[in-house]
């Protein structure tokens, strides 16, 4: 039989422990992951599908809607892990990465060889959006699997 597990700092009582509901850990990757995407923007030549090899209409800004795609999903766990004001998630999330994706426009108008472009901020934000419609639609899956839960347990006594 297994003993009780133990929460960790950062999450809420309700929830399980682990390193994936760990809110330090969360930022850390997020932070990361900033930091990994103001790195790119730093590249005079960033790749792209000339450098790729390949030919993909519109390449930069599907690379641009997946990147912030991925940073989304960071983005509203470590907000949402956290004890900040935890109602307002998505709305902190989507301000939080969208200044995120212009102010990565402006710091590339800095960058050598590189310029801004208001249809990247479009893709990042589109992107952004729509990692907060999938996670959504992820809770209110779980939260209805979990009332389910609760329903056939009190059937059964």
């Amino acid at each position: 039989m297994r003993g009780p597990v133990e929460k960790m700092p950062g999450t809420p009582a309700n929830e399980k422990s682990g390193i994936w509901n760990d809110s330090r850990f969360l930022w850390a990757v997020t932070v990361l992951y900033a930091a990994g995407i103001f790195m790119l923007s730093s590249f005079s030549h960033p790749p792209s599908d000339e450098t790729v090899g390949i030919s993909i209409p519109f390449f930069d800004k599907i690379a641009h809607f997946f990147i912030y795609l991925f940073f989304g999903f960071m983005l509203f766990r470590a907000i949402d892990r956290s004890k900040i004001h935890r109602q307002n998630t998505y709305m902190i999330t989507y301000i939080s990465g969208a200044f995120y994706a212009f102010s990565d426009e402006v710091h590339q108008y800095f960058v050598p060889n590189r310029s801004t472009d208001p249809l990247d901020f479009l893709a990042d934000a589109f992107a952004i959006s729509v990692s907060l419609l999938i996670m959504a639609r992820m809770t209110e899956k779980h939260i209805n699997e979990k009332e389910d839960d609760v329903v056939c347990q009190s059937r059964r006594t």
